[in-house]
């Protein structure tokens, strides 16, 4: 078998629901390419640019609770800071 011949070349990376493949800094559609029985990418050699492709995960759910957690963080410093103001306002009438 000819390995210099062929059209498509198989990654050995699996790929899941959140990832996105990039060639040449742009991302590959998924219609693009297509997954073996294992789910490892088979790419057309003509979409590869400079013989590079680059994986990541784009977890959107992920940013929900860390955004919750910063406001969560936001409103215990600003009731403590409320609190503490409070406390120092009675000391000063009084």
């Amino acid at each position: 078998m000819d390995h210099f011949n062929k059209k498509n070349t198989e990654f050995p990376i699996v790929i899941y629901t959140d990832t996105v493949l990039s060639t040449g800094g742009k991302k590959i559609d998924r219609s693009k390419y297509t997954l073996s029985e294992i789910g490892t990418p088979i790419i057309p050699n003509d979409m590869i640019v400079n013989n590079q492709v680059a994986i990541h995960f784009e977890n959107k759910f992920l940013l929900y609770p860390i955004l919750l957690t910063f406001g969560l963080w936001i409103l215990t410093i600003l009731f403590f800071i409320k609190k503490f103001v409070e406390r120092t306002y009675k000391k000063l009438v009084i």
